[in-house]
C-alpha cells in the first residue's frame, strides 16, 4: 500500500495537470481522474461529466452500466487543503442527499425542461426521466481527496421507488487502493451474507500446492452475489469481452423461465478462481465459509441472466449450477488465471483471453518504453521517456523503495505527464485508426474493440509492433491531448462534450487527410514531440464544426452524449466539408512513403526479434530446454525434425549456441507445448 502523504501529493499533481491542460476546475478535473480510473479497472462502465450545483441538489457525472443494471451518479468532495484531512459521517451523507434528492427529482419530474439544453446535466436529466426505469439499481459515488473517518463502517443500501440504492465512498486510502498492483478485495462469508456455508466436494490432494473445489452453487444465490458486486465477479478479461457479444443468451434465459429443474442438466456451469478458500466439515461433509477475490473466469452471461431472471420475478428455487472453483495465489493470479480463462471459454470463446498485463504485445510496449528517450524539446538538454503503465500501479510502484532524491532523479526521466496506459493506447488508436464510436462508448468497451483487432494483427505479424509503432502511439498521444487542450481554449466550447469532440475532430481530421492520399507525419511529430501550427489548427477547425453538428442532436436522442456513441452520429460527422491550408498539405506523408517507413520498421523489428529469441534460449539454459525434451518424449508428443535439431542445439548450450531463427522456433515449440501441460517456467533459472 502505498504512503498517504506520497499518494496525496502524487494525486494532487495528477488533478493539477488535468486542470491546467484541460482549463477544467479543480473539481472537475479530479472527478476526470479519479473516475478514469474506476472505469479503466470495470469498476463502473462509464463516466460522463455534468456539473450540476444548487441548494439541495448536487451532482458531478453520471453513466450507465447494462451489464450491471445501474444507473450511476457520481459526486465529488475537492478539499482545498494542503495536508491530508478527514471525511466524516456527517460529510458522506450531506453530499449523498443532495444527489439523491437531483435523481428523485430528474426521474418523478420535467426537471429537464428547466435547465439549459446545450448543458450536459439537460441531457441527463433528460435521460433519467425517459430510461432510469430500464435499469434496477442507482449507485451512488462519492469521490474524495480526503480520508474516510474510521468510524464510518459501513452504508447501509436504501430503496427509492422500485430502485435497489448502493452508496460507494472512494476516499484517498480507497482510491490509492485501487493504483496498487492488488485490486480491492472482495470478501465473501456464506454464514454470514446467506446464514448457511456452501458444501463442496474437493478435488485435489491434500499434499499437493494447488486446491480446488466442485460445488453446487443455488440460482438464486449466485444471483444475489451479481446483484451486490455486479461486474466486479467478473474477472477482468471476461469482462471486458463480454462487452463483445450480444444480448443475454436466449438458450439461457428460456431454460430458467420455461425448464429451471432442468437448468443443471443442460448449463455447462461456471468456472471461477479465487485467492483464498476457507473450508471447515459438518456431519462429514466439507463446507466452504468463506471466499476471498471470487472471480468467474468463465459464466459471465450465465451470472447475469440468473440476476436478470431473479429481478422480473422469476422463481430461482430450483435452478441450481454446477461451478469449478479453483484456488489461485495472489502472486501467481496474473499468470494462471489468464489460462484458467482462456481454456474455460470454449463454448462462447473468449478472443485473446489473456490480452491484458501479460500480453507479449505489451511486455513488447512496456520494454520499449523504458528503452527508448523521447527528443529533447525547447532547448532543454535533457531527455526524456514515454512510460507505458501495462499493469495496474507501475508507476508508483517503480519509485516505491527509491529515497526522494532517487525519485526526484526518476521523475525527470518518467515524468508524470508522459506516463499512458493500455487504455490510453487504446483511445489513440481508435480515433484515428476509424473507430471513433468506440471510443465515445467508454474505456471498457473501446479497450475491448481494441483488443481484439490488435491480437488478431499480433497474431498474423507481430513486427508489425516495433518501435516505431511505439513512437507513433506516442504521437498520438500528444496529439490527442493537445486536442484537449485546445478545444477547452476555444470561445465556442461552452463547457461538456469535451471528450465527444476531441475524438471525433481527430477522427475528422484523421479520415480527410486518408481520403486526400495522405496520412499525418507521426515520425516528425515523434521528434518535435509537439504538433505544428498547422496541425492544430486543422485540428481546432475540425473540432468547431464537430461541436456545431453534435449539439443538434435528433429530437428522439437529446442526451449529446448517447447521441455520440451511435454510429449514424459518425456517419453524418463524415459528410462535413473540411478545407485544408497548404502548410498542412506539405507537412503530410504520402501513402506511398509510409508504406516504405513502415516495412523498414518491420524489417528492423525481425532482426530484433531473433535477437531477443536468441537471449531468452540462451537465460533458459540448457537444463530447461532437456527438461522441455523429456516432457515431449515421455508424452509422444510429435515434434517435427527441425524442431528437434534446434532443440537438441539449445539443450548443447554453452556449448553451442542457437541461431536466431533456431531460437524462435524453439520458442515456439515451447508455448505450443505449454499448451500440451508443461509447465517448468519456474524451473527456468
Amino acid at each position: 500500500m502505498q504512503d498517504m502523504e506520497a499518494f496525496f501529493e502524487d494525486f494532487g499533481q495528477q488533478v493539477r495537470l488535468r486542470a491546467d491542460g484541460t482549463r477544467n476546475f479543480t473539481r472537475a478535473a479530479m472527478a476526470e481522474v479519479a473516475c478514469e480510473w474506476l472505469e479503466n479497472e470495470g469498476e463502473i462502465e462509464e463516466f460522463i461529466p455534468a456539473h450540476f450545483d444548487v441548494p439541495r441538489m448536487r451532482v458531478d457525472g453520471y453513466g450507465y452500466s447494462e451489464k450491471d443494471d445501474a444507473v450511476d451518479l457520481f459526486v465529488v468532495d475537492c478539499s482545498s487543503e494542503t495536508s491530508l484531512t478527514t471525511l466524516t459521517l456527517t460529510d458522506v451523507r450531506q453530499e449523498f442527499k443532495r444527489v439523491k434528492n437531483l435523481f428523485v427529482k430528474a426521474v418523478t419530474s420535467d426537471l429537464y425542461e428547466k435547465l439549459e439544453e446545450s448543458s450536459p446535466v439537460y441531457g441527463l436529466a433528460w435521460s433519467l426521466r425517459q430510461k432510469a426505469s430500464t435499469f434496477g439499481r442507482l449507485r451512488l459515488f462519492l469521490v474524495s481527496n480526503r480520508l474516510l473517518s474510521s468510524r464510518v463502517d459501513t452504508l447501509e443500501n436504501e430503496t427509492i421507488g422500485s430502485w435497489q440504492v448502493s452508496f460507494h465512498v472512494w476516499d484517498l486510502q480507497r482510491l490509492a487502493r485501487l493504483q496498487d498492483t492488488q485490486p480491492e478485495s472482495i470478501v465473501i462469508n456464506f454464514e454470514r451474507d446467506f446464514s448457511r456455508p456452501l458444501p463442496c466436494l474437493p478435488a485435489h490432494l491434500e499434499s499437493g500446492d494447488y486446491q480446488s473445489f466442485l460445488v453446487v452453487v443455488p440460482g438464486g444465490m449466485l444471483a444475489e452475489l451479481y446483484g451486490e458486486y455486479g461486474s466486479r465477479l467478473l474477472e477482468l478479461n471476461v469482462r471486458t469481452f463480454l462487452q463483445l457479444r450480444g444480448a443475454v443468451n436466449k438458450g439461457i434465459r428460456n431454460t430458467i423461465q420455461n425448464e429451471p429443474h432442468m437448468f443443471f442438466a443442460y448449463n455447462n456451469g461456471i468456472t471461477a478462481t479465487a485467492e483464498k478458500v476457507t473450508t471447515t466439515v459438518i456431519n462429514g461433509v466439507v463446507h466452504i465459509d468463506e471466499v476471498t477475490n471470487l472471480q468467474i473466469v468463465n459464466g459471465g452471461q450465465t451470472t447475469a441472466s440468473l440476476y436478470h431472471a431473479r429481478r422480473g420475478k422469476v422463481d430461482l428455487s430450483g435452478v441450481f449450477v454446477q461451478m469449478k472453483l479453483s484456488v489461485v495465489k495472489s502472486e501467481l493470479s496474473a499468470s494462471v488465471a489468464p489460462r484458467i480463462a482462456e481454456y474455460a471459454n470454449t463454448q462462447n470463446k473468449v478472443s485473446a483471453a489473456d490480452f491484458f498485463s501479460n500480453h507479449a504485445f505489451h511486455v513488447r510496449m512496456e520494454g520499449i518504453s523504458r528503452r527508448i528517450w523521447a527528443p529533447a524539446v525547447d532547448g532543454s538538454q535533457r531527455q526524456s521517456k514515454w512510460f507505458y503503465e501495462r499493469a495496474r500501479g507501475q508507476y508508483a510502484e517503480a519509485q516505491s523503495s527509491m529515497r526522494k532524491a532517487q525519485q526526484n532523479i526518476w521523475r525527470k526521466e518518467f515524468p508524470r505527464e508522459q506516463v499512458f496506459t493500455k487504455t490510453d493506447i487504446a483511445k489513440f488508436d481508435n480515433v484515428w485508426d476509424g473507430y471513433p464510436v468506440e471510443v465515445n462508448r467508454g474505456a471498457q468497451k473501446n479497450f475491448a474493440h481494441y483488443a481484439q483487432r490488435i491480437s488478431e494483427s499480433w497474431e498474423k505479424d507481430d513486427t508489425l509492433f516495433n518501435d516505431r509503432y511505439f513512437k507513433r502511439a506516442v504521437a498520438r498521444a500528444i496529439a490527442f491531448r493537445t486536442t484537449e487542450t485546445l478545444v477547452s481554449r476555444q470561445s465556442w466550447y461552452q463547457g461538456g462534450y469535451r471528450a465527444n469532440i476531441v475524438a471525433y475532430a481527430q477522427a475528422l481530421l484523421g479520415l480527410k487527410i486518408a481520403q486526400a492520399g495522405f496520412v499525418p507525419d507521426w515520425d516528425a511529430i515523434w521528434t518535435r514531440q509537439a504538433l505544428s501550427q498547422a496541425f492544430q489548427e486543422a485540428l481546432i477547425a475540425c473540432a468547431e464544426v464537430v461541436n456545431d453538428f453534435i449539439i443538434e442532436t435528433p429530437d428522439t436522442i437529446r442526451n449529446v452524449t448517447e447521441w455520440c456513441k451511435k454510429k449514424l452520429c459518425w456517419d453524418g460527422i463524415q459528410q462535413l466539408d473540411m478545407q485544408f491550408s497548404k502548410d498542412l498539405l506539405n507537412e503530410l506523408v504520402k501513402l506511398s512513403e509510409e508504406r516504405n517507413r513502415s516495412r523498414e520498421a518491420q524489417e528492423q523489428r525481425n532482426i530484433d526479434n531473433g535477437i531477443e529469441a536468441q537471449n531468452e534460449v540462451i537465460r533458459r539454459g540448457s537444463a530447461f530446454w532437456k527438461l522441455l525434451d523429456n516432457f515431449c518424449r515421455e508424452r509422444k508428443l510429435g515434434i517435427s525434425s527441425k524442431e528437434r535439431g534446434c532443440l537438441e542445439m539449445a539443450i548443447s548450450i554453452p556449448a553451442r549456441i542457437p541461431t536466431d531463427r533456431q531460437s524462435i522456433s524453439v520458442l515456439e515449440l515451447l508455448d505450443r507445448m505449454k499448451k500440451e501441460g508443461f509447465q517448468a517456467d519456474h524451473q527456468a533459472n
